[in-house]
């Protein structure tokens, strides 16, 4: 996925993510603003998911599942969180902003969502985080509005990435195959 350029290194770019939205989260999200919610519009931390593909024609994924959503005060979560990523299901962390009108999710300041969420991946580099947990790496924000009476759901994801000038050249491409043993990938697991 790197784009050469005459006379340098490749300029590392990365696959954007596609995204989609299980119909067992609307459903939560939808019982979570009737029962709990209400018209409290602060922000929601959220968890999307991904299967990681090596293939280069198929896309990554993100998928929000009913469980993406944090359980309620009543109820346990039906993942436990030393099992929120597997090999085939990776977590990503995310933040909701569902509106309570149709206009007031038009009126949100997008652009300045995102780079207050790139800020803090930037600063998750900075302070060291991101070597602890890379799945900060990945944030993303959900801004939706529901329409409870129709059942309908309007929603825009967005995946905030940092621009960094000068950009980062791809020095070398390995497998990982090639760089970890058999025992290493084992206890990532």
């Amino acid at each position: 996925m790197a784009k050469r350029e005459e006379g340098s290194g490749s300029i590392l770019q990365f696959a954007p993510f596609q995204s989609s939205v299980d119909e067992g989260f609307w459903h939560r999200l939808s019982s979570l603003k009737l029962n709990k919610l209400g018209i409290d519009d602060s922000p929601i931390p959220i968890t999307g998911f991904y299967a990681p593909c090596s293939h280069s024609q198929v896309s990554n994924h993100l998928t929000l599942l009913a469980e993406s959503l944090p359980p309620a005060e009543n109820e346990v979560s039906s993942v436990p969180s030393t099992s929120r990523s597997s090999r085939n299901k990776c977590s990503v962390p995310g933040i909701l902003y569902n509106t309570n009108t149709l206009e007031a999710y038009h009126s949100l300041d997008k652009k300045s969502l995102l780079k207050e969420e790139a800020k803090k991946i930037w600063e998750d580099v900075q302070t060291g985080k991101a070597v602890d947990d890379s799945a900060i790496l990945s944030r993303f924000l959900l801004i939706s509005y529901a329409d409870l009476k129709k059942w309908s759901f309007h929603y825009w994801f967005a995946f905030p990435a940092l621009v960094l000038d000068p950009p980062a050249k791809l020095v070398e491409l390995k497998p990982a195959s090639q760089l970890f043993t058999l025992e290493e990938v084992l206890t990532c697991y």
